[in-house]
């Protein structure tokens, strides 16, 4: 429905011409303002105010002065009214009696400021999304009570120029004047003109606002309610009651449908409360006091709303957001299963490589020293006879270095231990034990968890642990300056995967700068490399008393 009314006024602009258009809208509001809304207002409850500041706040600026001119005509056909003039003579003393110009006048203008304030610099679609964050709609309320202050305070001057008594018109003083216009005019405002705005300028916010005014046929049964409180015979303080119960609907539209449902609440609520001075007279106090906390009530629930649709647009936004760094997340999942698998797939070749090396030394360079000795055992005779053995023992020599050699050479590029022992057993007695002892270290291996588990590991986690371990060692030999090398294996089972936890220990110099550490070398580079493969973590401890290495591996079950 309020689609269709933005549509319809949407329709009309295009078809009449704008030299029609702005005189029209002078005399739509002027017949509003003087046959509709100003037979039901009264001195607590001044809809035209908020229709004047509705009308000024929807339309452009070029609008304006036949706005207001409507309302100066309006206002001035409603004051021959009061005062039975049916002359055109005595009609134009009427109008040209200063008393009458500041009835007709002062009022309309006074509140120019509040609403130029709410319009400087802003467009009409503009100022209403902006209603949908707290400081917006506070901005609005600010430019209302602005606009009351400045009709009230010409309401006041109104009066001394007439040299009208409040007490004797009204039946009391300014003390309740002056609060009571004030009262009456922001009420007018708040109750009418944020309706309107949620009204004929709903757009994304449609299904919010029909949703408000379905839920305010809820208010028939507080009007019922309101009514027969009103017409039984029961003590004041019972309407008093009944006045502030009346409001409640303005807060729960706030809670569903944000600041729309409450501004269409607020303007049926106040409706409500507005026609008890009309259906039972009371002290004006009691009528001051009500039409106050219907100005503070109104004003909460339209605050509540925005902030309601501030937080909800908030919700969406955070939704949204989540909605992309999962996303996101998910293309870096992806990403790094690719790493890791290109990863494992480098580690695959590079140890295929190291077997095929390692077979082919042992093949070629193994088979040929065997060759060169058995032909140097051959000539060692003669070489003996010719007083050459010297020679014989030198070559021997020599060979069972390059020996030595071939086999280092061949462990580090795939140790025989780890097919014929297995990693424990590897780690504990094979060559990495006599290559630290070898350096005048001591070493020590420990291992904590199910053995069992680490026959279960795969040949690439295996070979991994083995490298890592060996890396460390190395480094430690050449670099460190210990006395003591240490490397503690857990494992373990958590979930689906199968940890593999690596402590490496030694007591040496320890890595001085941790920036550099952060680089690695190729070591330490190749440490990390392994870890990611197998999704892992790896973090270089620095130590006063030597460097420690932590290297977590994991692997699916």
């Amino acid at each position: 429905m309020t689609t269709s009314i933005a549509s319809a006024i949407e329709g009309i602009r295009s078809r009449l011409p704008s030299a029609l258009l702005r005189p029209l809208a002078g005399l739509v509001f002027a017949v509003v303002y003087g046959w509709v809304l100003f037979p039901v207002a009264h001195f607590y409850w001044y809809v035209p105010a908020g229709w004047r500041f509705a009308a000024l706040a929807l339309l452009p600026w070029r609008y304006w002065p036949w706005i207001m001119g409507g309302e100066f005509a309006a206002r001035y056909s409603v004051a021959t009214s009061w005062f039975g003039i049916d002359s055109l003579g005595a009609a134009w003393a009427h109008l040209t009696d200063p008393a009458t110009m500041a009835l007709v006048f002062l009022a309309p203008l006074g509140s120019l400021p509040g609403v130029m304030a709410l319009r400087w610099r802003t467009t009409t679609m503009a100022l209403v999304e902006g209603l949908d964050v707290p400081a917006g709609m506070g901005r609005l309320l600010l430019c209302a009570l602005t606009a009351a202050a400045g009709e009230a305070a010409c309401n006041l001057l109104y009066l001394h120029i007439g040299q009208i008594s409040v007490h004797t018109e009204l039946g009391f003083g300014y003390a309740r004047f002056v609060p009571g216009n004030l009262t009456g005019d922001y009420i007018g405002v708040i109750a009418l003109a944020p309706a309107l705005l949620a009204l004929l300028w709903p757009r994304r916010a449609a299904h919010a606002t029909i949703g408000a005014i379905a839920d305010a046929v809820l208010l028939a049964g507080f009007g019922i309610a309101y009514f027969t409180v009103l017409r039984s015979h029961v003590d004041l303080a019972a309407y008093d009651y009944a006045r502030i119960l009346v409001l409640i609907p303005a807060f729960v539209a706030a809670f569903r449908h944000g600041w729309r449902g409450a501004a269409i609440a607020l303007a049926l609520c106040s409706l409500l409360v507005a026609l008890v001075p009309a259906a039972l007279p009371t002290n004006p106090s009691r009528d001051l006091y009500t039409q106050m906390l219907l100005a503070l009530a109104g004003s909460a629930a339209l605050l509540l709303g925005a902030a309601i649709d501030a937080q909800r647009a908030s919700r969406a936004v955070l939704a949204t957001q989540n909605a992309e760094l999962e996303s996101v997340n998910a293309g870096l999942d992806h990403l790094g299963a690719e790493l890791r698998d290109a990863a494992q797939r480098n580690l695959r070749l590079e140890e295929e490589q190291r077997r095929r090396i390692a077979a082919e030394i042992h093949d070629e360079l193994g088979q040929n020293l065997t060759a060169v000795h058995t032909r140097v055992k051959l000539a060692a005779e003669r070489l003996n006879a010719a007083q050459l053995g010297d020679v014989t023992t030198s070559i021997y020599e020599i060979l069972a270095t390059m020996r030595g050699s071939v086999r280092g050479l061949m462990d580090s590029l795939r140790p025989p231990v780890l097919d014929e022992f297995g990693l424990v057993r590897a780690l504990r007695e094979g060559p990495l034990r006599d290559l630290v002892e070898r350096a005048g270290l001591r070493y020590e291996f420990d291992l904590r968890g199910d053995p069992a588990l680490i026959a279960g590991l795969d040949e690439s986690t295996q070979i991994a642990i083995w490298r890592i371990v060996q890396e460390a060692a190395t480094n430690t030999v050449r670099h460190a300056r210990a006395t003591r090398f240490r490397a503690r294996l857990r494992v373990g089972v958590r979930g689906t995967n199968a940890l593999a936890i690596l402590d490496l220990r030694d007591d040496g110099i320890g890595i001085a700068d941790m920036t550099a550490a952060s680089r690695g070398g190729h070591g330490l580079q190749g440490i990390r490399d392994r870890a990611l493969a197998l999704n892992g973590l790896v973090r270089v401890v620095r130590n006063p008393q030597g460097t420690r290495l932590r290297v977590l591996l994991r692997q699916l079950l």
